[in-house]
């Protein structure tokens, strides 16, 4: 079997995470063994939902190569 890599050197705040369940989140704090993130369907609402998990879960990262809005 093979040993699950870490991306944590490929997460930074702001990165989006896609996990194995197909639900996007947004990285919102960096831990030493975890992140916080906020799911991306709830951004800017009432009821914004936060989630932390390990580095080691299955996701994929998608990082940010630029943007214009401030």
């Amino acid at each position: 079997m093979a040993r699950k890599k870490s991306v944590k050197h490929h997460i930074k705040v702001g990165s989006i995470i896609r996990t194995g369940m197909n639900q996007f989140w947004e990285v919102t704090y960096l831990l030493e063994n975890k992140f916080q993130c906020k799911a991306v369907e709830f951004i800017g609402e009432e009821n914004e939902w936060t989630q932390e998990f390990y580095y080691n879960i299955d996701m994929i990262v998608f990082n940010e190569s630029g943007r214009n809005v401030t």
